[in-house]
């Protein structure tokens, strides 16, 4: 609470551990937060600092479509063969990761029309991934050998995030303004060591076989316009600015086709305008109906700029985006259901190509025209005192306009060539057309709740091709939860949770990745899947003084 002398401190701590559901998947995080703040009638200071940290086995390579019925845990990283043929995994196959926040907030109400928010924010981490690769080139880790061995490399990445934002607001009659804006800064550095090999071959170890850096600012302002045309009436207006830059310097871990490094050596510049707007009309007090157009774009990331270098045909484009939205909306003591149509057209939109990269993360590309339509229902109901119910779903059209794909084609003899064929219009990979979720609770006596959580999602492609090869089936998961609070004299509020997860037992995939070939005419797929845990079970401990 809020001392008498306007000071007030709030902090929270938590902890998760897990073993995982597939082999060596283990997971050990905390983290903290503290806020301290100071408040009278005008102003209000914030100072909060969160830190955290994660220690995970790494488990991003999935599994093929055969080991789904018969091995679904396998978990392939950090698996070698010894001098004796024996199969073994490297313990310390891991990601870690290490952040902390800090913020300084500042409010200021100047009079009863205007308002000024003010934050600066810094944000430091640390990580890295450890791995250990088998038999490989060292020729691959910037030494001048041919000889293959085993090693051990551990990538790093240290960042540094930082920046202020402000809003300045004013409210008079019929009308409401924002003006406002943010600049930040993100510098970011990235190196590889080789820190063990089996045999050396007279090369050094604890090599440093990459290093590379990127910096990306950001500054933007903005205006927002609302105006109370009638009393059941008002339209508003958004206006936009970005102006975005990236650095990039340094070599990459990755060889190209002649078996050099790539040389991220680049520079790019966006200029964005993002303006939005639209109408509020109220039917009734319980009724109301609504309608916008926005123009939006949105600039690739350093990862799509890295997977793309060295390949003229990948080079990444900005998005663009003209979303239509229409919607109704009901709402009364006890009910309340909405309504959303979307029409979303997109210029060069970037999508995932089916593939991931090294690290785990989905290789993307730019889809030249494509589009997004669909319809969002919502509905929540207070049936009783003690019991309430509410639900989602997104019923929607994911479609790639005149999508081209690329392809190997090997002939008799193992030549390879790539070709291009096109499949007209197909499904956005990762986009399914059915998702919805619901949740049943019941508070079934003092401090005691009790929960059931329903998520449905439908069959999805994992790349742009549409082919039934390449495809996530749908899967239904339910959860129960239970929630049971104690007050004490001592500890103002303990908090007991136990949550059963997947109660039916489900066996499904959530994600995927693949791609493929030709021979001799015949299309050959390769795919892996990331299957998820059955019926399981998790507890948690919450403790307010």
């Amino acid at each position: 609470g809020i001392m008498d002398n306007g000071f007030s401190f709030d902090m929270r701590m938590s902890k998760l551990d897990t073993d995982g559901y597939v082999d060596r998947s283990h997971a050990d995080n905390y983290s903290f937060y503290m806020s301290g703040a100071w408040r009278n009638n005008k102003n209000l200071v914030r100072a909060n600092i969160i830190h955290g940290k994660q220690l995970t086995g790494l488990s991003y390579y999935g599994v093929v479509a055969d080991s789904l019925e018969t091995n679904r845990k396998y978990n392939e990283s950090g698996e070698y063969y010894d001098k004796n043929g024996v199969r073994r995994y490297y313990e310390d196959e891991s990601s870690y990761y290490l952040q902390t926040h800090y913020h300084l907030i500042y409010s200021r109400e100047i009079n009863s029309h205007w308002n000024l928010n003010t934050a600066l924010h810094y944000t430091n981490g640390f990580g890295y991934y450890e791995q250990y690769r088998y038999n490989k080139k060292l020729l691959t880790y910037g030494y001048n050998s041919s000889n293959k061995t085993d090693l051990v490399t551990r990538k790093n990445m240290l960042n540094d995030f930082y920046g202020i934002s402000y809003s300045l607001s004013y409210s008079k009659n019929k009308i409401n303004a924002v003006f406002g804006g943010a600049t930040n800064q993100y510098d970011g550095h990235h190196y590889g060591n080789v820190v063990w090999m089996l045999e050396a071959f007279d090369n050094e170890v604890n090599k440093e076989y990459y290093r590379n850096s990127g910096l990306k600012n950001d500054i933007s302002n903005f205006l927002k316009l609302d105006y109370a045309v009638l009393s059941n009436l008002s339209i508003y207006a958004d206006i936009q600015h970005r102006y975005i830059t990236y650095k990039m310097q340094g070599r990459d871990d990755k060889l190209l086709p002649d078996n050099t490094q790539k040389v991220l050596d680049q520079e790019h510049q966006f200029n964005f305008i993002n303006p939005k707007a639209g109408a509020f009309y109220d039917i009734n007090d319980n009724m109301n109906v609504y309608a916008s157009f926005a123009i939006g774009n949105r600039e690739p990331t350093r990862t799509h700029f890295k997977d793309a270098t060295g390949d003229s045909n990948l080079q990444p484009k900005p998005e663009k985006l003209y979303d239509y939205e229409l919607g109704w909306r009901f709402n009364n003591a006890k009910f309340l259901s909405a309504v959303n149509l979307y029409y979303m057209d997109y210029i060069d939109q970037i999508i995932p190509t089916g593939e991931k990269n090294s690290v785990g993360y989905d290789i993307m590309t730019n889809a030249p025209e494509s589009y997004r339509m669909g319809v969002e229902l919502s509905v929540a109901w207070q049936i009783l005192k003690t019991l309430s119910f509410s639900a989602n779903t997104t019923l929607s059209r994911n479609k790639i306009r005149n999508y081209t794909q690329w392809a190997s084609f090997y002939d008799e003899s193992w030549n390879e060539t790539y070709i291009s064929y096109n499949l007209g219009e197909t499904d956005i990979a990762l986009s399914p057309s059915i998702i919805g979720a619901g949740v049943l609770q019941w508070n079934a006596f003092k401090n005691f709740t009790a929960s059931l959580t329903s998520k449905y999602v439908g069959e999805q492609y994992f790349d742009n091709t549409m082919s039934n090869d390449r495809k996530l089936d749908a899967y239904f998961v339910n959860n129960i939860q239970f929630d049971y609070l104690i007050e004490t004299k001592l500890i103002k509020e303990i908090g007991l949770r136990f949550t059963i997860n997947n109660i039916f037992d489900v066996k499904y995939s959530n994600d995927a990745y693949g791609g493929m070939w030709f021979e001799q005419n015949i299309e050959k797929t390769w795919a892996y899947y990331f299957p998820q845990a059955g019926i399981n079970f998790m507890g948690g401990l919450s403790l307010k003084f």
